[in-house]
């Protein structure tokens, strides 16, 4: 039987220093962190890819940011056989994220640095007021 201590450190090391993919990171980012800290005493910051962000930042044709899973999956023409199932969820997150990277690297973005900085970017525009 696993133990929950035991089940966040085998998780640690499996990550490692590894970037995590999420949709909504934010939510998954906090009860991570939060049974990290329950569990093992230990402040943990991973690194978050969030899909809700690089969606609408390579595709700003689509569904307007803070959109929903389903609304990039109806975008995407993308089938999913069950909806708010963890494994499932996860499935579409992927497939849409694979996507991404491809219109990422058809933009000219090759690396994770590189596409975190234009995040930033985007992010740092989509903070300024509109006229």
């Amino acid at each position: 039987m696993w133990s929950l201590p035991r089940l966040c450190s085998s998780f640690l090391n499996y990550v490692g220093d590894s970037p995590l993919l999420a949709y909504h990171a934010p939510f998954d980012q906090q009860m991570l962190a939060r049974a990290m800290k329950h569990s093992l005493g230990y402040r943990w910051q991973a690194h978050f890819l969030d899909v809700a962000e690089l969606a609408p930042m390579l595709f700003p044709e689509g569904p307007r940011p803070g959109s929903g899973l389903d609304d990039w999956i109806a975008h995407m023409g993308l089938h999913i056989a069950e909806r708010h199932h963890a494994v499932a969820d996860a499935q579409v997150t992927a497939e849409i994220a694979l996507m991404l990277f491809a219109y990422a690297r058809r933009d000219g973005i090759e690396t994770p640095q590189a596409l975190a900085q234009r995040l930033e970017q985007w992010r740092r525009r989509q903070a300024q007021p509109r006229m």
